[in-house]
């Protein structure tokens, strides 16, 4: 995802791009998907696909397990 959104040029790619996808069946991987949608878009100065803002989850998930990349609170 990442490295095909640099070719994005114009409205129409970014809309077919960064429509919402189908659920993986998780969650946390839906979540971690809208992340890096909205990031790619407001890094670029855009803004945020509305569906993003619904796919936030309500704890910290890590992919890792090394206690280092714990949340600090």
């Amino acid at each position: 995802m990442v490295s095909d959104s640099k070719w994005l040029e114009g409205k129409v790619d970014y809309e077919a791009f960064f429509a919402q996808p189908s659920t993986t069946g998780d969650q946390r991987w839906d979540a971690m998907l809208a992340g890096v949608a909205e990031h790619l878009n407001v890094s670029r100065g855009r803004p945020a696909p509305a569906w993003t803002a619904r796919a936030g989850l309500d704890r910290f998930w890590f992919l890792g397990s090394d206690p280092a990349f714990d949340a600090i609170s």
